[in-house]
Order: C-alpha cells, then structure tokens, then sequence
C-alpha cells in the first residue's frame, strides 16, 4: 500500500511539474512565478488606501482632526481659515462629535454568543445607522459654511475622513472586541480594544483599530463610549 501511494504520489508530481511548464511557457517570463511575484507602486498605493494608510486618488491627504479629535492649525490653514477662529471651528466639530457619541452609546449591545468571559473576552457590537450618519455629515457642512464659508468646509470636510472615525459616522456596523489579561507585574489587568468596522451590505471588513491603553481608546471611540467601555470593564472588577 505505502510503495503505490508512494509511486502515485511521485507520477502526480510529474505531471504536475510539467504541466507547470507548459503553462509557463505559453505565459511568458512576464508571469512566471506568482510566488516571486512584486507588485507596482500603483498596487502598493492601492492597497495602503483601502486600508485608510494613504489618501485615494482624489482624496484629501490631510486630516482636519488630529488623533484627539482636535482642529489641526494645517487644515484651516489649507482651508484659508485665520488661526485665531479656531476655537469657532472646535466647537462646531465637538458638537457633533457629541451627537455621534450619543446615537452610538445608545445602539451598544453586549454580544453574549461572541463573548467568552472565562477567557476574558467581551464582544459589542453597533449597528450601523439607517439616517443619521449621513445627517450628521449634512448637519457639520451646514454649519461649518454658516460659520466660516462653503469653500472653507468643503475643505474641511474633504480632510475629515468619516470612514476612518468610529463606526464611519454611522456607516458601518461596529465590532468591539475588549480582551482581558492579567499582568502580575503590576497586580492588574491589561486590556487590549479592538474596533471593527464592517460594511452592512458586503458583511467585508472595512477597517481595524486596535489599542492597549484607555487613553487612546477614549481618542479613537470618543469620551461617551469610552466611558461606556471602561465602565463594563469596572464593574465586572468590583
């Protein structure tokens, strides 16, 4: 029985093998091996921007907001808006900042299935909003342009990137995955927050955040739901 499977195996190689270069003979060099395979810069850049790396063709380059959500003076420099107004510009993007915040605290739910406490793994989940996201988006525009002109928010906006923010401004569904794991150097618990943001239609995997530290989770998720977060976290401690 081993010397056939043996002897099979070796004449399924063969074929194989030469199969392989018939193939390759008809392709060309061009294509030789996919294993060796490099891709262009084009594809690089391609991929990069899929994964919210690197600015796609016809897209802003800049980020209106930094990491703490706060106004960059390069953005309303871009945007022709004087430095000293933007206090006026923070507070229109704060406001509804809090208006996301408050859609998605109240659309949390604990995925006990996903879940495995005994690991220390807890799973949330955010469905995506069927209007309001985009009535945010409308409702920043109208009154950045109230404020500091239409030429101006469209830039600022263009800088904005609501697919990188959290939950992409209500477009997405929203996986949260808070994963639990004792540290005995210092008698306490880590915690890792992994954010997925998940098309609705295609059920395909947007883009994935993942942070150690609470304070930048709380950037990323926003006070409200960070605080809605940590406060899972504390009372399972207590």
């Amino acid at each position: 029985m081993g010397s056939k499977t043996s002897n099979n195996l070796s004449q399924f190689e063969a074929d194989q093998s030469n199969s392989a270069h018939a193939s390759e003979a008809k392709m060309g060099s061009k294509n030789r091996d996919q294993r060796f395979y490099r891709p262009t810069q084009d594809e690089i850049n391609a991929n990069m921007s899929d994964r919210g790396l690197l600015a796609k063709a016809g897209e802003a380059d800049y980020n209106t907001l930094s990491d703490g959500s706060e106004v960059t003076s390069y953005a309303l420099k871009l945007a022709g808006v004087e430095a000293s107004r933007k206090d006026e510009v923070q507070v229109i993007f704060d406001h509804i900042r809090a208006q996301l915040d408050e859609q998605l605290v109240s659309r949390i739910m604990l995925d006990r299935k996903a879940s495995n406490p005994e690991s220390g793994e807890f799973v949330f989940s955010i469905p995506a909003f069927e209007v309001e996201g985009e009535s945010l988006i409308i409702n920043l525009q109208q009154k950045l342009s109230d404020s500091v002109g239409a030429g101006a928010a469209k830039l600022l906006l263009a800088g904005l990137h609501p697919s990188r923010q959290v939950s992409g401004f209500g477009n997405f569904d929203t996986r949260i995955k808070i994963v639990q794991q004792p540290n005995p150097d210092i008698g306490q618990e880590d915690h890792v927050w992994q954010f997925e943001s998940i098309d609705p239609k295609s059920g395909k995997t947007v883009r994935t955040n993942a942070m150690t530290t609470t304070g930048d989770m709380e950037k990323y998720a926003g006070k409200a739901l960070a605080r809605e977060l940590t406060s899972f976290i504390d009372g399972r401690s207590d």
